[in-house]
């Protein structure tokens, strides 16, 4: 099938000898933002190193089980296509896209990266793409539905919560939808016939993303993994608003209302095209919490996803240069 051979290609692209460069480009970029906001807004190191580290500990903990969480997940989608997956071997998949997802402009790669993975331990790389595409439409409706609406009681400091979190919205239900409606598949064969320029190749690259999904999306059997997997994703992001709420608990005061608000604007400023979607994720949070805790929520997320995935990665890129 094509579809095979062009998520393989994609896919491949993501681990190459430039992923090292990318992951190095990551931290170096992330360190810079968070210098430079933390210069701008004064927040002093001294301040951040007196976090309560009682908290930090039990956050760092509910980030790691956030993942699990997702493990756990991802095997049942394995299952919605036919695969009997281990826990492991879904951790591992996991963790190691996650990383990729960050060393990548909007985090582009992680669905390819995390569909490779999964073909590595015996699934159909077509198959492997419809669990993560799933993964993502269910991680990104979920949250930037009602960080869209937040974000309209907010203006206009929130404006670009409002255009993020309605463009990953519009985007992922065209994906997911559009090879339904006739119209509107007739609609997007029209505007490629007729435009040039970037407007025709990117009709075309969407009109390519369609068929794909579609021809994904129906291989699968989303009658039996509806419910397991919305439980499944509203407890992870029950468990990251309790991460989000003991960081910025570590320095300042902060309600359980905020963290949530502060979780969905940073989850909707990921779609922003910088590593680690820096500077984005800085500004979503800045919306609601203050400096010093912008600061701990971002440490916390970012060094651990780094610290428990990347290990993993390095010995996955070493271990395919010698195939």
């Amino acid at each position: 099938m094509q579809e095979h051979v062009d998520y393989i290609n994609i896919a491949r692209q993501v681990f190459s000898h430039k992923t090292y460069r990318r992951i190095v480009i990551l931290v170096v970029f992330v360190i810079l933002v968070l210098s430079v906001y933390m210069f701008i807004t004064n927040v002093r190191i001294e301040d951040v190193l007196k976090a309560d580290k009682s908290l930090l500990l039990i956050a760092i903990t509910l980030t790691v089980l956030a993942n699990f969480i997702d493990a756990f997940r991802l095997m049942v989608l394995a299952f919605s296509v036919g695969y009997k997956m281990r826990f492991i071997d879904a951790l591992r998949a996991r963790l190691m896209g996650n990383i990729i997802a960050l060393a990548t402009p909007s985090s582009i790669g992680g669905e390819p990266a995390r569909a490779l993975i999964l073909s590595s331990y015996g699934i159909d790389i077509v198959k492997a793409a419809i669990i993560t595409l799933f993964e993502d439409y269910w991680d990104i409706v979920i949250v930037n539905v009602p960080a869209f609406i937040l974000a309209l009681t907010r203006l206009p400091l929130s404006i670009i919560i409002v255009l993020t979190s309605l463009y990953n919205i519009t985007v992922w239900n065209i994906l997911f939808f559009a090879p339904r409606v006739e119209k509107l598949r007739l609609l997007l064969e029209k505007l490629y016939e007729c435009s040039k320029g970037i407007v025709h190749t990117i009709v075309g690259v969407i009109i390519r993303a369609i068929k794909s999904v579609n021809t994904i999306v129906d291989s699968a059997r989303p009658g039996k993994i509806f419910i397991p997997v919305l439980v499944l994703t509203i407890i992870k992001y029950v468990v990251m608003v309790m991460v989000f709420f003991l960081a910025a608990l570590s320095v300042e005061r902060v309600d359980l209302t905020q963290s949530f608000e502060a979780l969905l604007f940073y989850n909707a400023m990921g779609v922003i095209p910088t590593p680690g979607a820096s500077g984005g994720l800085e500004y979503g949070l800045s919306l609601i919490l203050k400096p010093i805790q912008v600061v701990m929520i971002r440490v916390v997320v970012f060094a651990t996803t780094l610290v428990i995935g990347l290990p993993l990665l390095i010995n996955y890129l070493r271990r395919m240069s010698m195939e």
